[in-house]
């Protein structure tokens, strides 16, 4: 028997993001790209568990071991290169896109970032062991490959950022000025949504 990304799973974990983001956001009076990057976020939520998760196919296997299942041996390119850097990828766009719909500092955004990206492949571990028998795998090498993605999409966005440095902070609510705000102010070591307290005090 097994199971398929549809609405069943899409729906309510679409439901929750979105509540919570629009909340946030009306909360905070954040403008309106604030929440069209939030539903890119949830798009690229429910791509990756789809990727990541499914078909989830329950076997009936005799004698199945879940240690059978897990690789703890590191650089052991046991599915080949080609699938280490697919989870490489697969974490990118979260070390990218999580300072526009999270209001964190630097520091605090990397630590969310790695957390989250390998909850990818932990969850997986946790799953194999309370539905066993089912076909998932947990292999360490994926979950530092997807702890690296995570980095790398941090550092790229970052580097960006730091173009903004010497910037104004645009007082505009268009998408390019949201873009330009977030940018500014992680450049600036602030928190990435909330309007600076030098720029607030400059414009009175």
């Amino acid at each position: 028997m097994g199971f398929y990304y549809g609405p069943i799973f899409y729906v309510p974990i679409s439901a929750v993001l979105l509540v919570g983001f629009g909340i946030y956001g009306l909360k905070k009076k954040l403008p309106v790209p604030y929440f069209v990057c939030a539903i890119i976020g949830i798009v690229y939520v429910n791509l990756a568990i789809s990727v990541t998760f499914f078909p989830m196919t329950f076997i009936d296997v005799e004698g199945f071991s879940v240690e059978n299942n897990i690789s703890l041996s590191l650089l052991y390119f046991r599915q080949g290169m080609k699938h280490l850097l697919l989870n490489i990828l697969l974490t990118i766009p979260l070390g990218i896109g999580l300072q526009f719909i999270t209001n964190m500092k630097n520091k605090s955004r990397l630590a969310v970032i790695i957390i989250l990206s390998s909850l990818f492949e932990l969850l997986q571990l946790l799953i194999l062991y309370i539905f066993k028998p089912i076909d998932i795998f947990f292999d360490v090498n994926d979950l530092i490959c997807n702890i690296i993605g995570g980095i790398v999409g941090y550092t790229s966005i970052l580097i960006v950022d730091y173009t903004f440095r010497g910037a104004k902070e645009d007082e505009n609510k268009g998408f390019i000025q949201f873009i330009n705000g977030v940018c500014y102010r992680c450049a600036n070591g602030e928190k990435s949504l909330t309007q600076s307290e030098k720029s607030s005090t400059s414009k009175r």
